[in-house]
């Protein structure tokens, strides 16, 4: 190809003429690579609002079985309007998404072009969705004002009756379309990435073409220092991208260990909640079956004629000690669930809001019980009742539950009870933050790296090394804050954590 050319003209001419074919080569072969991703990325994320989406018509369906059947046992006017809003609120929904994924939605980001498999699917649940759709709309005229009629309705028990019958095949078609869905994204998605390794592979030969037929030439004529001083840059470039990589890989597996330790602590709070909830539940359903057979036996007592006033009286005393009991217990499970679902707000929105600390320092430590409870190990927090923080909850859960199990876990390893002790003021504008415990402390090298990302003492059982750093990651970033650690072997661990109160931004 060389020889071809007019001999008059130079090797540097050559070099220059060769390098803006490559150049362009390379650009466009850059380009269709740029278009390419980009075009990928907005595949995926469509194919997965898609899925998304067809997953929420699932759990739409079954809130409106649920409410539709929670009608028949409503007797409160009040409690009737708000359960046919939610049930219209559920179906304007359900209608709009089944809507965006058969036709298109703009608004939705539905593309609304479906396979002719998925089509397919889709009508054979229209029936389903249909008769659905009717059995709620039927519902929703119930007059709210007469309670006690839609009881005696056969109209309404119909409508009941087919909402619950539609219900099932209607749930079974939408998990068919989501798998569908699903495998459809995942196999454009694998043409994609051929097509994305083909020019990648293409973009590599026009560079070794490149180098071989233009930069060749000259290169034997340099000199033997330039060709050592280009073997060490190329050298220095190729380890300069694999610690590029490798620093990317280790932010990404960062990235993931701490989404999994905000999960681990959350099933945790999950796994004592259900535990104090079925407590006081379970009294519940021992009063009521008391209350139950005593009333079996009044009644019976009723129709002998045998009622005297001492059993009546003594029947009373039974119904309101085992109403109190009922009472009382709903609503020791209805504090725990309110403070279970608040700390799973925090803990998955991680959005600023105003709150009072003692107050959700009690809320974690109970979301810890199940933890403590097995222990012998003791729980103290001093803190004043007024303290008010405009701050991140969820960060501040975080922080406090990764020291109370790291003090479990590491600080009381080796003996069976221990105290750990929260300590909390306001100083001026900041919080200030004491945490401690008597456990089996930490040397010196362990007291350097405390707070090092995948640094642990416990790898061989399974320790991930990013609980403290992920606790001072949570101060200094989230809560703007600062935190120090005082410790010694066998001397306990001393936090202590500053942040401000009203926090910045």
């Amino acid at each position: 190809m060389v020889q071809d050319l007019d001999s008059s003209k130079t090797p540097e001419r050559l070099l220059l003429v060769g390098c803006v074919i490559g150049l362009l080569l390379i650009a466009v072969v850059g380009s269709a690579s740029h278009f390419l991703m980009q075009k990928q990325i907005a595949e995926q994320h469509s194919g997965a609002n898609v899925v998304n989406l067809s997953g929420r018509q699932r759990m739409l369906s079954q809130r409106l079985s649920k409410n539709a059947l929670k009608l028949q046992s409503l007797s409160s006017s009040v409690e009737l309007e708000s359960t046919l809003s939610e049930l219209q609120q559920s179906l304007v929904v359900l209608k709009k998404t089944h809507q965006g994924l058969m036709s298109g939605d703009s608004e939705l980001n539905l593309p609304g072009e479906n396979s002719q498999v998925v089509s397919r699917l889709f009508k054979e649940i229209d029936p389903y969705y249909q008769q659905l759709v009717s059995a709620t709309e039927t519902l929703l005229k119930i007059d709210v004002r007469d309670p006690e009629a839609l009881k005696q309705s056969a109209d309404i028990k119909d409508a009941v009756a087919v909402v619950l019958e539609n219900e099932g095949p209607f749930l079974s078609g939408m998990s068919r379309i989501v798998f569908q869905y699903a495998s459809e994204s995942e196999e454009r998605q694998q043409a994609t990435n051929e097509l994305e390794n083909l020019l990648f592979v293409s973009g590599i030969i026009l560079l070794i073409l490149e180098g071989v037929f233009i930069f060749r030439p000259v290169i034997q004529r340099t000199v033997n220092a330039m060709a050592l001083l280009r073997k060490s840059e190329q050298s220095l470039k190729q380890t300069r991208r694999r610690l590029e990589a490798s620093i990317s890989e280790l932010r990404e597996a960062q990235e993931n260990l701490l989404d999994v330790e905000k999960k681990a602590v959350l099933a945790s709070v999950v796994a004592g909640v259900t535990h104090d909830v079925n407590t006081p539940l379970g009294v519940c359903i021992t009063a009521a079956s008391t209350l139950r057979e005593r009333n079996y036996e009044l009644i019976s007592l009723y129709h002998q004629g045998n009622v005297s006033r001492a059993k009546m009286e003594d029947y009373q005393a039974v119904a309101k000690e085992s109403t109190e009991i009922v009472l009382n217990n709903l609503r020791k499970a209805t504090e725990l669930i309110r403070n279970f679902k608040q700390l799973a707000v925090d803990q998955s929105s991680e959005q600023r809001r105003r709150f009072n600390l003692r107050d959700y320092l009690d809320d974690i430590v109970l979301g810890l019980s199940s933890k403590l409870r097995t222990t012998e190990h003791q729980l103290r927090i001093e803190c004043s009742e007024d303290i008010q923080l405009d701050s991140y909850p969820g960060a501040l859960y975080q922080v406090i539950s990764n020291l109370i199990m790291n003090s479990l876990i590491h600080g009381f390893s080796d003996q069976k009870s221990g105290s750990i002790y929260i300590e909390a003021k306001q100083v001026g504008d900041h919080l200030e933050m004491i945490y401690r415990d008597d456990g089996k402390g930490m040397d010196a090298n362990t007291e350097k790296h405390c707070f090092d990302s995948f640094f642990t003492t416990r790898r061989e059982q399974g320790g991930s090394g990013i609980g403290t750093h992920v606790i001072k990651t949570l101060v200094e970033e989230t809560l703007a804050g600062s935190i120090s650690l005082n410790t010694a072997p066998d001397k306990g661990v001393e936090f202590k954590i500053s942040f401000p109160v009203v926090a910045h931004g």
